[in-house]
């Protein structure tokens, strides 16, 4: 990731994080996950590129951490492009569940990295020939459930 000139400390709540992982007990305890249901003809493309300029403005998501001797800092890098996975769950036999273990299972498997980043993942998967669920997973170290309504009211 290329890095933007903003280096600083962890905020305390940030730190009891940091700590938590640090000591090996929290796994993907701290990842954060939410699916807004879309319903309605979808030009796939389109909320693509919505979804995208979204993830882009939410500067604070492309954030990674560093050890440093005495602190943790956390270094805010230049916003990308995010790889968006598409599943398409719709002739499973029951596709509303296959999504819902698919999300789960992403939720309490995905192992983010704090040096590389992005500590974050999407996807859209369709349920249905008009129902999409548009999935994020973040870690809590860089979103709170705040940051999901600001995420949630933009342009998607």
């Amino acid at each position: 990731m290329e890095q933007i000139s903003i280096k600083q400390k962890l905020t305390q709540a940030q730190q009891g994080i940091w700590l938590a992982e640090t000591l090996g007990q929290s796994g993907s305890d701290f990842n954060t996950a939410e699916y807004v249901e879309i319903n309605g003809h979808v030009q796939v493309d389109v909320l693509i590129e919505a979804i995208t300029q979204t993830m882009m403005e939410a500067e604070g998501l492309y954030t990674t951490f560093k050890q440093e001797t005495d602190h943790v800092s956390q270094i805010l890098n230049k916003p990308f492009q995010p790889s968006i996975d598409l599943l398409d769950m719709s002739k499973e036999e029951d596709p509303h569940e296959a999504a819902f273990l698919w999300m789960e299972k992403s939720r309490t498997e995905t192992q983010f990295s704090f040096a590389e980043g992005p500590l974050f993942q999407l996807a859209l998967l369709k349920v249905g020939e008009e129902t999409y669920y548009w999935y994020l997973c973040i870690h809590h170290l860089v979103i709170d459930g705040y940051g999901y309504t600001l995420l949630g009211e933009s342009h998607c």
